[in-house]
């Protein structure tokens, strides 16, 4: 799912990406990295579950974008990334 928080959240937001979810069966969900700005570092990862705390009705998991520097992955993966996105087209700058 997209769960475009922060920045795009008139497409859809943890709230009613889980809904939406939840409505058609679906208990667990995977953020993708796709927002704005794009889930690229460990910083803006720590940031989402403050955003999605209280109003979330599946079970959702972060999902990050893994840059060619690999620079943050063990940070990420350290707090809690469970998927890792690698682009192989230009991606926005972190």
């Amino acid at each position: 799912m997209h769960l475009r928080e922060p920045g795009l959240t008139w497409k859809e937001d943890f709230a009613s990406g889980t809904r939406a979810a939840i409505a058609g069966g679906v208990t667990t969900v995977l953020v993708m990295p796709t927002d704005q700005p794009w889930t690229s570092t460990a910083a803006r990862l720590a940031a989402k579950p403050a955003l999605a705390e209280g109003r979330v009705h599946a079970d959702v998991g972060l999902q990050v974008l893994l840059r060619t520097d690999h620079r943050d992955l063990e940070a990420m993966a350290a707090l809690g990334a469970v998927s890792f996105e690698l682009f192989t087209a230009e991606v926005p700058a972190p």
